[in-house]
């Protein structure tokens, strides 16, 4: 266990400090501590879990407002979830990540389906603060690999509290795999 702590320290330093993000895309499935967020590779995945933990609920996903938390460089799981449950609001939340145009281009006909849908629009919506939402709008928060990031979780789960209407649900999935 202690060695494996000595290896984990210095490859993650390195990777936040000396690897790019176009690296890690590129090569980081390949190096131990140094996978690239899923939502810049595929969003099928990241949605597929979501799908199933609110089917094992029986939630019914039609006209709901949804709210993924943590959305990544990408709207590439706000495509997905958009073409897997039409007809809702949905907005990503990202105030940490810049967003990347070119990598969200790419991800776009993974959800289209076919080459000839992938210029789609998506009725998505993309925020940099929650600020801007309305106490009680939102019916169904979500987020993968979030909140092993939040430095105050309190703070966190307060805001979201303020955005969620009294009946909505909440689906957190901790990946701790890479931490």
């Amino acid at each position: 266990m202690l060695w494996s702590n000595w290896e984990y320290i210095p490859l993650r330093l390195l990777r936040r400090h000396l690897v790019t993000d176009r690296f890690l895309a590129k090569c980081g499935r390949l190096l131990p501590y140094y996978q690239c967020s899923q939502n810049q590779v595929d969003p099928r995945p990241i949605v597929d879990l979501y799908e199933k933990y609110l089917q094992g609920r029986g939630l019914v996903i039609s006209g709901k407002s949804i709210l993924e938390v943590g959305a990544g460089a990408t709207n590439s799981t706000g495509y997905e979830l958009s073409r897997r449950f039409p007809g809702n609001d949905i907005l990503l939340l990202e105030p940490c990540v810049e967003f990347d145009a070119i990598a969200d281009r790419k991800l776009q006909p993974l959800s289209a389906g076919s080459p000839e849908n992938c210029c789609q629009q998506f009725p998505i919506r993309r925020l940099q603060d929650s600020g801007a939402l309305e106490d009680r709008s939102i019916d169904l928060i979500l987020s993968h690999s979030v909140l092993e990031h939040v430095a105050q979780p309190q703070a966190f789960f307060q805001e979201l509290k303020r955005i969620l209407r009294p009946e909505g649900l909440m689906l957190h999935i901790a990946d701790y795999r890479d931490h």
